[in-house]
């Protein structure tokens, strides 16, 4: 999801499937209120989740150390090492 609330295709396409039922649902909540019905009451915004900020460090840094020590997955240290090899200055 970006900032503006739109959606990359290509990298969520569940993002853009879930934009437009919402854009459908309160195309459809207004239509009701505009007949007389309280369409509020139907009204539903989709859950927006932000991007994940990743932490990059510079190796041999004291920063990266700690972000390899707080690496609780694979994938956490995966974005701390910038998939780069650990040597041994980060490691210890």
């Amino acid at each position: 999801m970006n900032s503006d609330g739109s959606a990359d295709s290509e990298i969520d396409t569940m993002s853009v499937a879930l934009l437009q039922m919402e854009r459908s649902n309160h195309m459809s909540c207004d239509f009701l209120s505009a007949m007389g019905c309280d369409g509020s009451q139907l009204w539903i915004d989709v859950p927006k989740q932000s991007a994940k900020q990743f932490e990059l460090t510079v190796p041999n840094s004291k920063e990266r150390v700690e972000a390899i020590q707080r690496a609780k997955n694979a994938g956490q240290l995966f974005h701390s090492t910038q998939a780069h090899h650990l040597n041994s200055d980060d490691f210890f």
